[in-house]
């Protein structure tokens, strides 16, 4: 990242066959689940700290990061086409906005 951004470029986006579990770090930044087969939905399992999603506690922004708070626990960098970023999500993804669907 730099100044509160990230280029798309430099992410990379990865299937995980059926049966796979993940582990991501709390310190990695990442979106999931997503579908790879457009309008075929998925099945996941995920796990969080007790609180994670509830309520965004009310703080006054005092940095980039802090802007970025969306709900207890979670930071969210939205892509200016995304639907968060439609809701107000904080716009910090530069380039192309990458999609998994139809890589099987």
């Amino acid at each position: 990242m730099a100044d509160g951004r990230l280029d798309t470029g430099k992410v990379e986006a990865f299937l995980c066959p059926a049966g796979t579990l993940v582990e991501v770090y709390a310190t990695t930044l990442h979106y999931a689940p997503c579908s790879a087969k457009a309008g075929e939905g998925f099945q996941v399992a995920i796990v969080l700290p007790k609180g994670t999603n509830l309520d965004k506690p009310a703080i006054l922004a005092g940095n980039q990061e802090d802007q970025c708070l969306w709900a207890r626990n979670k930071w969210l960098l939205a892509h200016k086409d995304s639907s968060e970023a439609a809701q107000g999500a904080p716009v910090r993804l530069d380039g192309e906005n990458i999609d998994i669907a139809g890589l099987i």
